[in-house]
């Protein structure tokens, strides 16, 4: 009912999903390189490596992110979620939403951990993503001009984005008009928060989706270009 706090609920769940994303990952190749460059001087198929590496992460994420809507089926039982999404079960849609993210975020990790040579480093990015993909998220503060351009290439945005479209957020409402209905009824719903990128239509839905594939697609090409520079060239 309250767009603030439907928003920063939203923008928790978010934040639960990419660090579980980063955190599945980001150690994943570092920990193989020196199996990997042995491997790969006896002819190891790097885009088979990345892809075999994509298969069992996206199987984790689905699961990890079946516990997640399952816990928060539980968790709002009873009270006012919207059993109808876009096109189906908001659960459904939360589901699609939340594998999407995590897999854009286990994807991005794979390709931090193609760069560094030991899990100690990998490590030492976990807090440095998760800050900048909260900070540019839209939720924190409005993201104008250069601010804006960041925020677009932010997961975080497009993930809170396919939720509160799920959610119908911008048929919420301030707190200050519902606790003042007397201002509502004066200037209408015309002080009411709407934003474009949380509009409730299926094309607006699809949209972040696509978004949030295409983050995975280009970090996956990026882990495959890395690792045959990166695995060559290593002395080690």
């Amino acid at each position: 009912m309250v767009f603030t706090d439907t928003r920063t609920g939203l923008f928790m769940i978010v934040c639960i999903t990419i660090f579980t994303g980063v955190c599945n990952s980001i150690q994943e190749i570092c920990k193989e390189r020196n199996i990997l460059k042995h491997e790969y001087m006896t002819n190891l198929n790097l885009s088979a490596y990345v892809v075999s590496k994509l298969i069992v992460q996206a199987c984790i994420c689905a699961v990890q992110m079946l516990v997640v809507v399952l816990i928060f089926s539980i968790g709002v039982s009873g009270k006012l979620v919207p059993d109808k999404g876009v096109m189906t079960s908001i659960r459904i849609e939360y589901y699609i939403t939340l594998f999407l993210l995590t897999f854009a975020a286990d994807t991005f990790a794979l390709v931090i951990s193609s760069i560094v040579k030991n899990s100690y480093t990998a490590d030492t990015f976990i807090p440095i993503i998760l800050i900048v993909e909260f900070i540019f998220s839209g939720v924190l503060f409005d993201t104008d001009g250069f601010m804006g351009i960041m925020a677009n290439l932010m997961i975080s945005k497009w993930g809170i984005a396919a939720l509160a479209s799920s959610s119908g957020l911008n048929n919420s409402q301030n707190k200050f008009l519902i606790d003042n209905p007397q201002t509502q009824l004066q200037f209408g719903s015309a002080m009411s928060t709407v934003e474009d990128i949380y509009a409730a239509t299926t094309s607006n839905l699809l949209t972040n989706w696509g978004i949030l594939l295409a983050f995975s697609v280009v970090s996956a090409i990026l882990c495959r270009v890395i690792l045959i520079g990166g695995v060559k060239n290593d002395r080690r």
